[in-house]
């Protein structure tokens, strides 16, 4: 164990532990269990309507959580709905107003 602990870098407990849980209960071992933290403040069925509304038409932060609120649930800040799309894929872009005006037509008269 102190052989692999060395190769590996990790402390020579956590290869123990690890050997332990491996001999108990096999490759189910291997994958990382549930950790700790805050609850999601958007729950799966408000995420896919507010993925529905995204995908119909471009909206803004501030529209989609209008329509967040509207749909009965809690006020949540404009990061957390942008991160919540951003995680399913979704990429935010600053809208930006032009000035150009559209070309008219002019007529070509020739030059004497």
């Amino acid at each position: 164990m102190r052989e692999v602990a060395n190769v590996v870098g990790i402390d020579i407990r956590t290869v123990g532990l690890t050997r332990i849980d491996w001999v108990e209960r096999g490759f189910v071992s291997l994958k990382d269990a549930p950790r700790s933290g805050a609850p999601r403040k958007i729950k799966p069925e408000q995420l896919e309507r507010l993925l529905t509304a995204a995908s119909e038409e471009p909206l803004t932060a501030k529209s989609l959580l209008a329509l967040h609120i509207e749909g009965g649930a809690e006020a949540v800040h404009l990061s957390t709905i942008k991160s919540a799309l951003k995680r399913e894929g979704y990429v935010w872009k600053r809208t930006r107003s032009s000035l150009k005006k559209k070309e008219t037509k002019r007529l070509s008269e020739p030059c004497n």
